[in-house]
């Protein structure tokens, strides 16, 4: 599925019954497409990437955290479908990473 990005389902009819109900990304539109749009799917994979980094530093020491952050910085802007940018936490010195679509 290119919407959640899994797979392996025993035959293609599995295959095709999953992707007209994965919500991954918001439904599919009601007109018997398999399809969504390049800029859908780019903002799809944008979320899932900001959701799995975030979920990594969530796992890091603050200070680690931050440096991770923002030796990163530059490979976080100019992603298809947006740019992961760098928040500070309302001036508490703790960063939040947060998706621009």
């Amino acid at each position: 599925c290119a919407k959640c990005l899994k797979g392996s389902w025993a035959s293609s009819a599995d295959t095709h019954a999953h992707v007209r109900k994965c919500t991954d990304g918001g439904a599919l539109k009601a007109d018997d497409s398999y399809f969504i749009t390049m800029e859908a799917w780019h903002k799809n994979n944008l979320r899932r990437a900001r959701t799995q980094v975030e979920t990594y530093l969530r796992t890091l020491e603050p200070q680690l955290r931050n440096a991770v952050i923002h030796a990163c910085e530059s490979d976080f802007l100019g992603r298809p479908g947006g740019d992961l940018v760098i928040t500070d936490n309302a001036g508490s010195g703790a960063c939040d990473l947060l998706a621009l679509l």
